[in-house]
């Protein structure tokens, strides 16, 4: 083997495969160094060729496996918060109208007017698929109190392209079980929260202030809500479908893409950010969330909500997918597993 060829083949593979090569290369090396110094009528002379093919095979069989890896990672991405971990194939996004077999759509839900599909819940406990607007998608949340204003907030929204296709937005919600109701306290706060409160009371120790229990009151809530008052949510196992549908876009001086997409949505909803992972067909993010000291059916309890997100491009349409799971309701470690599998196994069907 010429010395060209081996400089491009340890030029072809990655670094770990670069020892690989380059040990097989000094033994085919040492191989032909053998075969010039043993004398033809030597019986191994004739097993010289077939160890150099088969260290040749190695370095081709590397490559390869190589390739494969490296492009699997590029299409695979995994989303992670503390415990909770879920990994979706990019590669498989899309799923041709055609290629759908009856026994798939006998056991997923299938939207062919919205081009989706995913496995259909099977656990007791899980509510009918409802189809919402974006105002009754935020009154089932809780989110808001009423929808006395939505109107106007909606017009005023729909001034620019992109706005009108977030407000204009069908989502499909499934929910899980019945709705826990917490409330808050004075001493309502999470772990991250006090861990900073702690080095703001230091911080004025320090500079000879006094921080009264009127104070920390006040720092708490700024700390978790922005000065908002909060005094109960409700937490809910749910996994919703938002439908952003482009043709309502069209003209917007902002291009629609994928990220321009999230942005949007981080700008409007305002969704904390603790883990994100992307490639060009899915923006994957989720944060959570240890509320401490917290009433849940008057007893003082510890509560931790996670909220998992991806959002995938269709031909036509903007998919945001969301997860709202508490291990602290009913049945939660079967629940996560369905939700997860609702999650990672969505599929977008192609005309």
């Amino acid at each position: 083997m010429a010395n060209e060829d081996r400089s491009g083949i340890l030029k072809s593979v990655s670094s770990w495969l670069k020892l690989v090569a380059l040990v097989v290369l000094v033994a085919e090396g040492v191989i032909l160094a053998a075969m010039k110094l043993t004398p033809e009528t030597n019986p191994l002379t004739r097993w010289y060729p077939l160890l150099m093919l088969f260290f040749l095979l190695v370095v081709v069989v590397g490559v390869f496996f190589d390739r494969y890896t490296q492009t699997r990672m590029k299409t695979q991405l995994t989303l992670q918060l503390e415990g909770k971990r879920i990994s979706y194939e990019t590669s498989q996004i899309v799923r041709p109208k055609e290629d759908l077999k009856k026994s798939e759509v006998d056991t997923m839900f299938v939207d062919t007017k919205n081009g989706f599909m995913f496995p259909r819940p099977k656990l007791p406990g899980w509510s009918k698929p409802q189809y919402l607007n974006q105002g009754e998608l935020l009154l089932k949340k809780r989110l808001r109190k009423n929808l006395d204003t939505w109107d106007e907030e909606k017009e005023a929204a729909s001034v620019t392209p992109m706005g009108k296709m977030f407000v204009e937005a069908e989502a499909l919600l499934f929910e899980h079980g019945s709705p826990v109701d917490v409330e808050f306290t004075d001493e309502s706060s999470t772990k991250a929260a006090e861990t900073v409160l702690n080095y703001m009371v230091a911080f004025a120790k320090k500079q000879g202030k006094d921080v009264t229990p009127e104070d920390l009151v006040e720092l708490r809530k700024n700390l978790m809500w922005g000065g908002l008052e909060v005094e109960q949510i409700t937490v809910q196992n749910t996994f919703s479908i938002t439908i952003l549908d482009k043709a309502l876009a069209k003209g917007s001086p902002v291009v629609p893409s994928l990220a321009n997409v999230f942005l949007m949505q981080q700008s409007t909803n305002n969704s904390a950010v603790g883990s994100l992972v992307a490639n060009d067909a899915s923006i994957m993010w989720g944060s959570s969330l240890t509320a401490i000291k917290v009433l849940v059916g008057g007893e003082e309890r510890e509560l931790t909500m996670y909220t998992m997100n991806n959002l995938l491009e269709g031909p036509d349409r903007f998919y945001w997918l969301a997860i709202n799971f508490s291990p602290q309701t009913e049945s939660e470690i079967s629940v996560w597993e369905e939700l997860k599998e609702m999650f990672k196994s969505f599929r977008i069907i192609a005309e």
